[in-house]
């Protein structure tokens, strides 16, 4: 300012010089710039650094004081609304519990001999009361509704009602939908649910889609490592498992597993459920090591925490048995599922339907050591337990006849096993459906008794109705698919139609070599009736050609 070339623009004399100067040393304004207001704040800030740090402090301490009275007022509120919240509950809760136990008492009404005038009451009608009360009594109360009909739904799926078991699970799923707008858990507890009622069915189509939108839902709200998305895992590999998918099966088993493994606290039943699950399924695919492995690893989990008389121990077990039957260890195999049969005995009585299906196992691992007598004993024990204690459609009194006729079959009882199996494909028609898998396992093992009789065209009938239905759950170069179409093909043969039967028997052949390799015996018998039907054919070259392929693989063994 005091060099300005214009003298008006200069200081007027050395005194105002002097006292821009002095202003400068205290900090204060000086007139020789242009005054902002960013200028003046930092010349105030440094003629008051103290003032104005204690000021900032004060002003840091009530904005950090602010922020935590803040933070503690929603966590106030927050605990308010949980303890509302958790009031709302327990009331609810409380109501729902008198809503049961008033549902219970009247259901229940119904065995009371003044009440059922002198009339025996089955379970079954206790239940079909039960599922229209809560139809009729609990319409203001959806929430409540609904998880009874679930309750009641699976009461009737393990009971074998497979229909009304549907109806009632796809009436809690609509309640349900209809309470929660968007995903739920119990919306996808009630698919789940739907889609175990359809898989029973032989629905595998409409099983596994059920199953399927109930984990994307529990992925989506609980997340990818919760118990809940664990569970529907494992049940969408039981599906596709049951569709011969094993790669797949196997693949949604090892998830299951890593997050039942790392949950914390870890539940070591639930483990060891899939542990045994995937042992199973790895038997099936003729991994025995893995699986005794797993089913060994299961056993030791249990045991762990539970007493050997827990139903997890004795599914390990039985499955380990049947590691040991693939291995054609038949001793050790018996010795495992008697003692599942003394675990079923202390759970659940000589009566109860769970001890016969132990029984049945064991008389099956009997039947392949050649003790035939006694696996029959055991199945008529069997047979008559279920008899007593399941409804007449019951599909397990279908596996308890077509397990006694195999038996009688290998005896040579011919008449006797052909009236079983009658019975057993009624039985199996009326609880499952037509078209349903297991109809066409009971018709194929009807025809081989056929078969055996030489009522070759009967038998070829029974296995040709049994084709399509089997293969809804195997793949068309599955073995037993291919050991089906050789025997239609020998079959054929004896009826004397060459032509058609010969792709069936070479090319069953071929499907069953495929997928069991050489050393089996089940490529052995294949092969065979190879040879039988170019006997019959009397076309000697074939015949003595494909004996030599046989005679070579015997002696390789």
């Amino acid at each position: 300012k005091a060099l300005e070339k214009e003298r008006e623009r200069r200081y007027g004399s050395v005194q105002e010089l002097a006292d821009d100067i002095r202003r400068h040393s205290e900090n204060r304004p000086v007139l020789a710039s242009s005054p902002s207001s960013a200028y003046r704040l930092g010349k105030f800030l440094k003629r008051h650094r103290i003032g104005v740090s204690a000021t900032a402090t004060i002003f840091v301490l009530l904005v950090a004081f602010a922020i935590m009275m803040t933070v503690q007022a929603n966590r106030i509120a927050q605990e308010r609304d949980r303890a509302l919240a958790a009031e709302k509950r327990a009331l609810t809760e409380a109501e729902t519990a008198a809503e049961v136990s008033q549902f219970l008492v009247d259901i229940f009404k119904v065995s009371d001999p003044s009440e059922a005038h002198g009339n025996s009451v089955t379970a079954r009608e206790i239940l079909d009361l039960g599922a229209i009360r809560i139809e009729e009594t609990l319409t203001g109360q959806p929430g409540v509704q609904a998880r009874l009909m679930e309750t009641m739904g699976s009461v009737y799926f393990n009971l074998g009602f497979y229909d009304r078991a549907l109806e009632l699970a796809e009436e809690a799923r609509r309640i349900r939908q209809s309470l929660y707008a968007g995903d739920h858990p119990e919306v996808a507890q009630s698919l789940l649910l739907l889609s175990e009622v359809q898989l029973q069915r032989g629905e595998f189509d409409k099983a596994e889609e059920l199953n399927s939108k109930a984990l994307a839902m529990n992925r989506r709200v609980l997340g990818n490592e919760h118990p809940k998305t664990a569970e529907c895992l494992q049940s969408l590999a039981v599906n596709i498992k049951r569709q011969n998918r094993l790669d797949e099966a196997e693949t949604a088993y090892r998830e299951a597993l890593a997050i039942r493994r790392n949950l914390i606290p870890p539940d070591p039943v639930v483990t060891a459920s899939t542990l045994t699950s995937l042992g199973e399924l790895l038997r099936l695919k003729d991994q025995l090591d893995e699986a005794e492995v797993l089913h060994q690893e299961a056993l030791n989990l249990t045991r762990e925490v539970e007493s050997i008389y827990h139903p997890v121990v004795r599914t390990s077990l039985n499955n380990l048995a049947l590691v040991f039957e693939a291995r054609e260890s038949y001793d050790e195999a018996e010795g495992m599922l008697r003692e599942v049969v003394q675990i079923d005995m202390k759970l659940f009585g000589t009566r109860s339907p769970r001890y016969a299906t132990s029984v049945c196992n064991l008389a099956g691992i009997l039947k392949k050591a050649g003790k035939l007598d006694e696996a029959e004993e055991i199945h008529r024990q069997a047979l008559a337990i279920r008899r007593d204690a399941l409804a007449a459609d019951h599909p397990d009194l279908a596996t308890s006849l077509n397990n006694l006729s195999i038996v009688l079959h290998a005896k040579g009882e011919l008449d006797e096993a052909a009236i079983l199996l009658a019975e057993a494909l009624e039985v199996i028609r009326k609880a499952m459906g037509e078209d349903h898998p297991r109809v066409g396992i009971t018709l194929y093992n009807l025809g081989r008794l056929l078969n055996e009789k030489g009522d070759y065209p009967a038998a070829r009938r029974r296995f040709q109705e049994a084709e399509p239905r089997m293969a809804r759950m195997m793949s068309a170069d599955h073995w037993r698919m291919g050991n089906l179409r050789s025997m239609i093909g020998l079959c054929l043969a004896h009826e004397g139609r060459f032509a058609e039967g010969e792709f069936l028997v070479v090319g069953g052949y071929e499907t069953v070599q495929a997928a069991r390799g050489d050393a089996d015996r089940r490529t052995r018998v294949a092969l065979e009736r190879v040879v039988q039907f170019y006997e019959l054919a009397n076309r000697t070259t074939e015949a003595r050609e494909y004996s030599a392929l046989l005679k070579q693989k015997s002696s390789d063994e």
